[in-house]
């Protein structure tokens, strides 16, 4: 219950807006692959307090406006993989089975005088972030699914253990015109190339089970 608050709390929503804008965080375990230190034998870098667990890997994960790191599992190191420029946002970053991609919910910065609203648009990323100085920037992203309203929003992404489908969350904002509600649907998009398709109406934060078949 406590978690499920805190991750609640990250949601926003502004008196002056009738659909509330949604901001969820999701952390990612990278697939395997990747050489990892053994516990503490990296210059400056301390045993973490699990060490002796014997974990591998790595935890990527994001921090909003600080963009997306990565936690090495053997020696505790936290490395930069990606900042968003001042104003631009993000709450969500996946990488994919093979480690070639992480795909991302991000918002660029909006036009001058304009507020950051953190309505999340789909991009990728090349997933040989962590080994450049410094990580990727906006120039290494490619936009996957943009947003058709202001309000709009697509985030949670997630990939199919397979690397072939991408599932995700999309926000959609209330139409005066016509009355209807907001909405939140799940989705997913054959990748590479393909277009979102509805899975499920009233969903969201979406998870693949390990097999692919849930």
């Amino acid at each position: 219950m406590l978690l499920a608050g805190a991750v609640l709390a990250g949601c926003g929503v502004t008196l002056n807006e009738s659909t509330p804008a949604p901001t969820v965080f999701v952390p990612s375990v990278a697939p395997p692959g990747s050489v990892s230190a053994t516990p503490g034998t990296e210059a400056g870098t301390p045993a973490p307090k699990w060490s002796a667990l014997g974990l591998t890997g790595h935890l990527i994960y994001t921090l909003g406006t600080q963009g997306i790191q990565d936690l090495n599992l053997s020696n505790g190191k936290v490395s930069t993989l990606f900042v968003p420029p001042q104003d631009g946002w993000l709450t969500a970053a996946n990488v994919s089975p093979d480690g070639n991609q992480i795909a991302l919910a991000y918002a660029p910065p909006p036009a001058a005088g304009q507020p950051q609203l953190g309505y999340t648009s789909l991009y990728l990323l090349p997933g040989d972030c962590g080994t450049r100085a410094g990580g990727c920037t906006v120039s290494d992203l490619t936009l996957l699914q943009d947003r058709k309203d202001p309000h709009e929003s697509y985030f949670s992404p997630v990939w199919a253990p397979d690397g072939k489908t991408l599932f995700f969350a999309h926000f959609t904002p209330s139409d005066a015109s016509s009355n209807s509600p907001f909405k939140y649907t799940l989705q997913s998009m054959a990748m590479p190339g393909g277009t979102p398709q509805v899975l499920l109406q009233d969903a969201l934060w979406p998870n693949v089970s390990a097999d692919g078949a849930h």
